[in-house]
């Protein structure tokens, strides 16, 4: 594979780790190294609630067999919708790179 691809889940009480892929990305069958790197929290060890419960419900949705319109019919649309922090998403998402940079630079 010349492509690596990072994904980053959360593993259950359980000790179960699910792992969805982007469609195109991994042919059925094909063999792929799967690598555990423990991720330093960057706000809290509380998990966020309202994010856990939709990647939950969207478990259907992450399959190859979605379609765009169980997407849509899903409760992701519009999650974020009535947040101040997020009114122009562009300078939230580079904010929020900033930031990660800025912790990665100061760990090392």
């Amino acid at each position: 594979m010349s492509d690596m691809l990072v994904i980053e889940q959360t593993v259950t009480e359980d000790g179960t780790l699910v792992l969805h892929y982007p469609p195109g990305q991994i042919v059925p069958g094909q063999r792929v190294r799967v690598v555990i790197e423990p991720i330093q929290s960057e706000t809290t060890d509380q998990p966020d609630s309202e994010l856990d419960a939709l990647l939950q419900g969207m478990s259907a949705y992450g399959t190859r067999n979605s379609t765009m319109g169980d997407v849509l019919q899903s409760d992701a649309i519009g999650i974020w919708e009535n947040r101040a922090d997020m009114q122009n998403p562009v300078a939230w998402l580079t904010e929020q790179r900033r930031q990660r940079n800025e912790r990665r630079s100061k760990n090392g």
